[in-house]
């Protein structure tokens, strides 16, 4: 076979290739609300042309190699399956992590799958590996069977007939490009939205010249895009904070993946009788919806859109440079590694001695062990002869596994989450079972934490906040969202918020507050800061009822501003999506000015001079 004809069969088994992609590719349409027929025509020439055009930059890179290499047909029948089933496997993967979280395999993705904590983060059962795997040898199988096929088309001399096919799916990239600039530059958002669909997709902006030819810019409606300040020095704190010294021992017990309708007194009864003693605030919002900027959010008082600022400049938080000041003895009991967020570098910046991860391979050991810990630890009167911060972060909630020995009050319940079955028509009966029975078993760990508390007689001297850093959704806006990180929506970002307070009596709040508000809380009221909070936090006083909106929710790469009637999502190329509270499009209004505006400001709050 001389190597014309190779070079044929091969572009013809990655075009094969498109039309698999093409039909995995169907689960990202699942996922996509309010289509017009104008984006749906858009879409279905945009899905064609697309993965015709990564087959075809595939089969490019191949030439090489089949000019050079065409005498070892066996050498190159490998690499293109080896090639093709690596593709498939990936945008296989890559349909599932869309589905739980609304975008694609990034660099974040990889460092939770390839990081330091990979194992802690993730709890996969057997039978999803075996599922996995199965698959992977089945996409294996396929690819050899495509291959097979292909020879057999370029052996029957279809010169003529690839030659269409290729025409047609270069007409089909240029309908998509030329579509998209067209939306792009009259800001048509059904259109503009598309773009997110399908990974690795990019089409072409012209808005330079299409104003200047074809479109009168003046005649266009434009809605401002959203862009984040860069290159900026960091400015925080904005002033000196002046405190006084306090001796109140602080203890912040936080729940990882907090459903923020799962505080009752069947699921989690030890920590709502508690609530029931303290103070409750029922409408309480966290600063993002995943741990990263729930965690940063909390401690900073500012929105995680500073992160890298933090991190780079090694600036620590205002609160625990107050702590250090008045030499409290901090440490933290965290289930999940430190490092990955990079916590150590960021919110404990400094802080020596530090806990940085717990021994354990399961979540539910490590639950455990971080509360034996913690028990052992303020036994020790070396540890609390002093004032004393701790943080304890459990993280079974996250993981949704309970030891298996543990008879939670709920059943049925599946024995291990089973991601490849989630779906908008699963019945999550049973899903959500093995949640509330693993938070069960969180609550029964809260238990002992509080009864040695105040077996140490140190209730009276300490304040306990109990929390979550985000919440966990189970399709509960019926969009097909399971977990977090994928919207901004009450059941990602809303969660419990229980605190006691020595002396003060049980009173339940239903105005809003956020995590922002933790840390002017504690430095008013435990250390009588005089400097105005806005020169180190965005959050008001947990106590306060002045108006929080807009709440601004995320990171960098993906944040929203909340509205007390809407959501907007900012999408990283300043574009945006309106929807309701419960993600339905709002695509005929447009974005409040005044909202935007003080959104604005608080991403900008902490650059240049005050």
């Amino acid at each position: 076979m001389n190597w014309h004809k190779i070079a044929r069969k091969t572009f013809i088994f990655f075009l094969l290739n498109a039309v698999v992609s093409l039909l995995i590719s169907t689960r990202y349409l699942n996922n996509i609300d309010s289509v017009t027929w104008i984006s749906g025509s858009f879409i279905t020439v945009a899905s064609i042309g697309h993965f015709f055009a990564i087959t075809s930059l595939l089969f490019l890179v191949l030439l090489l190699p089949i000019r050079v290499g065409y005498k070892y047909p066996k050498v190159l029948n490998t690499i293109c399956i080896l090639i093709g089933s690596f593709a498939q496997t990936v945008l296989c993967i890559d349909t599932f992590v869309y589905q739980l979280y609304r975008f694609h395999i990034n660099g974040f993705v990889l460092g939770l799958v390839f990081g330091e904590g990979a194992g802690e983060i993730f709890q996969i059962g057997t039978q999803t590996y075996i599922t996995a795997t199965a698959v992977i040898l089945g996409i294996v199988g396929l690819e050899s069977l495509l291959l097979f096929i292909a020879k057999k088309i370029a052996n029957k001399e279809a010169k003529s007939a690839v030659r269409r096919i290729a025409y047609t799916g270069l007409s089909f990239i240029l309908i998509t490009n030329i579509s998209f600039a067209y939306a792009d530059a009259i800001m048509y958002r059904p259109i503009m939205k598309a773009k997110f669909i399908y990974p690795l997709f990019y089409p072409l902006t012209a808005k330079s010249f299409i104003y200047k030819y074809i479109v009168d810019r003046e005649k266009i409606n434009h809605n401002p895009e959203i862009h984040l300040s860069k290159n900026r020095e960091i400015n925080y704190p904005k002033e000196e904070i002046v405190t006084q010294k306090a001796k109140t021992n602080i203890i912040v017990i936080m729940i990882d993946s907090w459903h923020h309708q799962c505080m009752t007194p069947k699921i989690t009864p030890n920590i709502y009788n508690f609530s029931t003693q303290n103070l409750e605030f029922k409408n309480h919002y966290s600063g993002s919806n995943g741990t990263r900027g729930s965690v940063f959010g909390f401690f900073y008082g500012i929105p995680a859109l500073y992160w890298d600022d933090m991190k780079t400049g090694e600036i620590s938080p205002v609160f625990f440079n107050t702590l250090k000041k008045y030499g409290y003895n901090i440490q933290t009991f965290p289930s999940a590694t430190l490092r990955y967020p990079e916590f150590d570098q960021t919110v404990f910046l400094n802080i020596d001695n530090l806990n940085i991860k717990t021994k354990g391979k399961k979540a539910s050991d490590r639950d455990i062990q971080i509360t034996k810990n913690f028990i052992q630890y303020i036994k020790d009167k070396n540890n609390t002869k002093d004032p004393f911060f701790s943080f304890i972060f459990y993280d079974s909630a996250h993981a949704i596994a309970h030891p298996k020995d543990y008879k939670g009050p709920f059943s049925p319940e599946w024995k291990y989450p089973k991601y490849e079955k989630l779906s908008n028509d699963l019945n999550r009966e049973k899903y959500f079972n093995l949640y509330k029975n693993t938070l069960h078993f969180v609550d029964n760990q809260v238990k002992e934490v509080i009864e040695e508390i105040k077996k140490q007689q140190l209730l009276d001297n300490t304040m306990i906040v109990i929390t979550g850093d985000h919440g966990q959704e189970f399709n509960d806006n019926h969009k097909n969202y399971w977990g977090h990180g994928g919207n901004f929506t009450e059941f990602q970002t809303q969660i419990p918020m229980i605190i006691h307070i020595p002396g003060v009596e049980h009173r339940s709040y239903e105005h809003f507050t956020t995590h922002y508000d933790f840390v002017p809380t504690m430095m008013q009221d435990i250390f009588h800061c005089k400097t105005k909070t806005s020169s180190y936090s965005v959050g008001k006083n947990f106590f306060s009822e002045e108006d929080r909106m807009p709440i601004v929710m995320g990171t960098k790469t993906n944040f929203a501003f909340r509205e007390k009637d809407r959501i907007t999502c900012v999408n990283y190329d300043g574009t945006y999506d309106l929807t309701d509270l419960s993600l339905n499009p709002l695509e005929e209004e447009s974005i409040h000015a005044k909202a935007l505006n003080s959104a604005l400001k608080i991403t900008n709050q902490y650059y240049g001079e005050q």
